[in-house]
């Protein structure tokens, strides 16, 4: 048997979270003793002593989302599938959650999990799928995903206000050199250039030569770091994390979004 966290909260306001508790455990045919031991230990994982016997319809998002993780593991389940388990919430409850799910897989158990925030993928993820456009493109350890699809990130403002037309004129001189695996412009540092290099490249060097040679004399500042798994996402599928969320919500049915948040 699995338990499985959807991506919005689905409990009942007037029941409190110890009634769920109890519900879901007799849904799932747990024995009486194992059943109360199981609900304590959550209960304590969890940090809800507080809440526990309030009505739901009092909870933050924070805790509704702690409540739907222990609904989802009251029956000591084996796998958990989970779509979007912390996405939106607080500071506490997403680490509380985290050491939850880290404890969970250290005892044997089996965690899938679908999310946008690429921090929480790093923490807990064995092994990454990089999905793009219903298509899984890429898969391995994060260390394998760098190794495999990344190089170095290297951040270029040309100017301080860059215009998006030297921008886009940077950017192209540099794909058609072939000195980057990706770029893209990013509006909200002025349109500086985020770029992934080769790791076996003199990086940012490489870069600023050719880009001197294209007539940018001088670089407001240039920058680099170490691979993120979102510089490793924006490799795979030439976008980025931010504006592949924003091409899925634009193609989506409003009626039909409309309809899923009324229920």
């Amino acid at each position: 048997m699995f338990g499985y966290v959807h991506q919005d909260a689905g409990v009942d306001k007037i029941l409190t979270g110890r009634e769920h508790l109890e519900l879901f455990a007799d849904l799932a045919h747990v024995d009486t003793a194992r059943k109360e031991q199981n609900i304590e230990d959550l209960i304590t994982a969890l940090r809800m002593e507080n809440f526990v016997d309030l009505e739901t319809g009092v909870y933050s998002g924070g805790i509704k989302r702690r409540l739907d993780i222990a609904l989802a593991m009251v029956h000591q389940p084996g796998l958990l599938l989970l779509d979007e388990p912390t996405t939106g919430l607080d500071v506490e409850s997403r680490a509380i959650i985290w050491d939850l799910l880290r404890e969970f897989r250290e005892n044997g158990g089996c965690v899938l999990l679908t999310s946008h925030y690429l921090e929480e993928v790093d923490t807990l993820a064995d092994v990454v799928g990089i999905m793009d456009k219903g298509s899984l493109i890429a898969s391995g350890t994060t260390a394998e995903l760098k190794e495999s699809l990344g190089g170095t990130r290297v951040q270029i403002r040309i100017e301080e206000f860059t215009s998006q037309t030297e921008a886009e004129r940077a950017l192209e001189h540099l794909k058609s050199k072939g000195a980057i695996r990706q770029g893209l412009i990013n509006p909200g540092m002025g349109n500086a250039l985020e770029l992934v290099v080769p790791a076996n490249r003199d990086t940012s060097d490489t870069v600023e030569i050719l880009l001197r040679d294209a007539g940018f004399d001088s670089m407001f500042s240039v920058s680099k770091s170490r691979m993120s798994l979102g510089d490793v996402y924006l490799t795979a599928t030439g976008r980025s994390l931010q504006d592949a969320d924003l091409i899925a919500q634009a193609a989506r049915d409003p009626k039909q979004t409309k309809k899923e948040q009324i229920l």
